[in-house]
C-alpha cells in the first residue's frame, strides 16, 4: 500500500457540497478589500449543485479591511460556525476553494506563473445576462493599493512566511492621579485663649474688605478640586502591517 501523507485527507465540512466551510463565504467579505493568490486547479469538477463540469481554482485569500471575522455564516440556513481563533484583518487563509467562474476565469491560468502576485480588489456582486447574481472584484482605490503594497512588503518580511498573528493585546488607559482639594484653614480662637496665636495688626480695610474684628483673620478660601480627565479610551487594533 502506497503510503499517503496525512494532509491528504479532508474533512466533510471543507468539502464542496459537505455543508460548511472552513473559511468565511464571499457573502461576508462583500465591501471588504481582498488579495487572492491561486495555488493550484482542477478541471472538469461537479458538485451535487453544479452537474456541468467546471474549473475550480485552490487559493491564499486575506482581506485587508474590516474587523476580524469570528464564525461562517452558511447562506442558505444562516446557521453560524464559531471561527477560533477569529480570522484576522491580513491574516492569509490557505487552501480556499473557488469555483466561482468570474474568479476561476480569471486565475485559472495564473497558477505557477513566476511573479504573478495575486489579484486584489473590493468583493461585489454583479448581476449575469440570465439575472443571476454571482460575486466579483472591483478595483481598489490608489489608497488601498498603497496598503495592499503595505501589507505585501509586511507578509514576505517575515521570517516563515505565515501570517497567522494574534493581535498584541491592547494596555488598559492609566488615569492620572486623583487631586484633592487642600483643606480651608481654621481661623484662630478669640483673644486670651491658650491656644491663640499672637495677636497682630488687623490688615487695612480697603473698599471693598470689611474690617474684622481684632484678633481674627479671614479663613482660606478653600481650593477646588482638580477636574480628572476622562482616561483615555484604547483606538481599534492596528494592524502590524501599519505600525
Amino acid at each position: 500500500m502506497t503510503d499517503m501523507p496525512f494532509e491528504d485527507f479532508r474533512q466533510p465540512s471543507t468539502i464542496s457540497g459537505g455543508g460548511g466551510s472552513a473559511h468565511p463565504t464571499f457573502a461576508q467579505l462583500i465591501g471588504r478589500l481582498v488579495w487572492i493568490y491561486p495555488t493550484a486547479r482542477e478541471d472538469n469538477v461537479t458538485t451535487p449543485k453544479r452537474v456541468k463540469p467546471h474549473t475550480k481554482v485552490t487559493c491564499d485569500l486575506a482581506f485587508l479591511s474590516g474587523g476580524p471575522i469570528d464564525a461562517v455564516i452558511n447562506g442558505e440556513t444562516g446557521a453560524a460556525t464559531p471561527l477560533t481563533p477569529p480570522v484576522q484583518p491580513g491574516q492569509v487563509m490557505v487552501g480556499r476553494w473557488v469555483n466561482q467562474d468570474w474568479f476561476a476565469n480569471r486565475l485559472k491560468d495564473k497558477v505557477g506563473v513566476p511573479g504573478f502576485p495575486g489579484i486584489v480588489g473590493i468583493v461585489g456582486q454583479g448581476r449575469g445576462k440570465t439575472g443571476n447574481m454571482f460575486y466579483q472584484l472591483t478595483d481598489p482605490s490608489p489608497e488601498q493599493m498603497a496598503q495592499v503594497r503595505q501589507w505585501f512588503t509586511w507578509k514576505n518580511s517575515q521570517p516563515t512566511g505565515s501570517v497567522n498573528y494574534v493581535p498584541a493585546p491592547v494596555a488598559p488607559p492609566v488615569a492620572p492621579p486623583v487631586q484633592y482639594a487642600q483643606p480651608a484653614q481654621v481661623a484662630p480662637g478669640p483673644q486670651g485663649s491658650p491656644f491663640a496665636p499672637a495677636a497682630q495688626a488687623p490688615a487695612p480695610a480697603g473698599p471693598w474688605q470689611p474690617t474684622m474684628p481684632p484678633g481674627m483673620t479671614p479663613a482660606a478660601p478653600a481650593v477646588p478640586a482638580a477636574t480628572v480627565p476622562a482616561a483615555p479610551q484604547p483606538g481599534p487594533e492596528v494592524p502590524p502591517w501599519q505600525r
